[in-house]
């Protein structure tokens, strides 16, 4: 029998735990009502991941995708049918990873390190000098990578508001089937008046402290 993922992620530690308690291997019910396998164990998981035979791309590999049975309006239907590193298989997949990974050098990330400190340090102040209660989610869990992917892709802090607006309603797992799509177009824009400058500038430096 097909277990119901709950949309609003109310209690999602609960929810996994119920999960594994079914087996290794479960039968969901996603958003939109899409049916899938949900991995109960790390093992499994890992085993899963590094299997040659495991894919992402919808376009090759998913038969109800190919076939039309996954309607256009489905709520997380941008996850699935975006092209790019995580989506592409074999390949593809390591020619993207090798562009990326040249970023991500144990010493240029280390060379991150201390503005994503000060990131951090900046919405910790915010949160001590704040009410007494909070959303840590909303407050501090959200805005970290955010600010921390903003600063590392060079976005301007004018069109920061929008990249989140846009990524809010993408990641919305309680949207309804047609809201993702205007959105879609919007983080399009965003992403469009982002690039245009930056490929007339050179690349950015990492912010020092």
């Amino acid at each position: 029998m097909e277990f119901t993922l709950d949309p609003t992620g109310r209690d999602i530690h609960a929810e996994a735990a119920l999960l594994r308690s079914r087996g290794r291997l479960t039968r969901v019910r996603l958003p939109g009502g899409v049916t899938a396998w949900s991995v109960g164990g790390l093992a499994d998981l890992k085993r899963l991941l590094g299997d040659p035979r495991l894919s992402k791309d919808p376009r090759r590999h998913w038969r109800a995708w190919r076939d039309g049975e996954v309607p256009d309006d489905w709520p997380l239907h941008l996850w699935v049918s975006v092209r790019n590193m995580f989506t592409a298989y074999g390949d593809e997949h390591r020619r993207l990873r090798a562009l990326v990974s040249k970023a991500f050098t144990p010493r240029r990330v280390d060379d991150m390190r201390p503005w994503v400190r000060r990131i951090t340090a900046d919405l910790l102040d915010a949160l001590a000098a704040g009410p007494d209660e909070v959303d840590l989610r909303e407050a501090f869990a959200y805005p970290l990578p955010i600010e921390v992917v903003c600063r590392l892709f060079g976005v301007p802090d004018d069109l920061r508001p929008g990249l989140r607006r846009a990524v809010d309603v993408i990641f919305d797992t309680t949207a309804s089937p047609r809201t993702p799509w205007p959105t879609r177009s919007g983080s399009t824009r965003c992403c469009t008046a982002w690039s245009r400058p930056s490929a007339a500038t050179p690349a950015t430096t990492w912010p020092t402290a």
